[in-house]
């Protein structure tokens, strides 16, 4: 027999509408800041084959290098709030695979946080009297970790996407496409994670990271014109 499941207000605080446009808010801030950081503010910098180069960067650079750890922080911050609203959002659409997406994001954050921490460490060093050549070994050694924690930290997003395109999917209150469009980011996210961590010289990127969009839209289309109290869905295994 199927059973009903409702998404409650009193489990979260808030109403459905406005756990959804808190997620829609936290999900544009991360579309927006972390590209930034990442394609913009960052190449510049960090240069993998010269460290001397890179904290000369880093010297010349360091308000450049602030803000992009400060649009990183952010992010960080904005995911958790997303994992968060959407575990509770997507609950009653399965409860244990909410639960497992929303550890795999907490494990992402996790990993961001030690990326931004290798980004702070060569500001340190750059800030520092000692000589430039002292730190050349720290200098490579940080800035390949935050290269690697980077890649990590896809990858295990692109896990918490999968996981979250077959909640979206399997959702009665949501639109399958959203689901599908989740898996074709996860798929992308994975093979450039996978791709920079597996083959030696990978230059590839996501090209289809721009969908997430496609959530915060949909979203904000539910918080204009929903007016149920609750989200209901009809499967089976749904959780309280």
């Amino acid at each position: 027999m199927h059973t009903t499941t409702q998404l409650d207000p009193r489990s979260t605080g808030v109403t459905p509408r406005g756990l959804a446009a808190i997620v829609a808010v936290a999900l544009l801030t991360t579309i927006v800041v972390a590209p930034i950081a990442y394609f913009v503010l960052l190449p510049p910098i960090l240069d993998s084959t010269d460290p001397m180069a890179t904290l000369s960067n880093v010297s010349s650079s360091q308000l450049q290098l602030r803000v992009a750890i400060g649009l990183l922080t952010v992010n960080t911050v904005a995911d958790l709030v997303v994992f968060w609203g959407l575990y509770y959002f997507l609950r009653p659409a399965g409860r244990a695979l909410s639960l497992l997406a929303l550890l795999f994001g907490v494990a992402h954050t996790v990993v961001m946080t030690g990326a931004v921490t290798n980004l702070t460490n060569l500001l340190h060093m750059a800030s520092s009297d000692l000589p430039a050549e002292a730190f050349a070994a720290q200098v490579a050694t940080e800035t390949d970790a935050f290269a690697w924690a980077w890649q990590a930290g896809m990858v295990m997003f692109g896990v918490h996407l999968l996981l979250r395109g077959w909640l979206l999917f399997a959702a009665g209150y949501m639109k399958k496409v959203l689901g599908i469009v989740m898996w074709v980011v996860a798929a992308g996210y994975l093979v450039d994670g996978f791709g920079q961590i597996l083959v030696a010289g990978y230059t590839g990127s996501n090209p289809v990271g721009w969908l997430e969009v496609a959530l915060p839209v949909w979203l904000i289309w539910f918080v204009v014109t929903s007016r149920r109290p609750a989200l209901v869905t009809t499967r089976p295994d749904a959780g309280p």
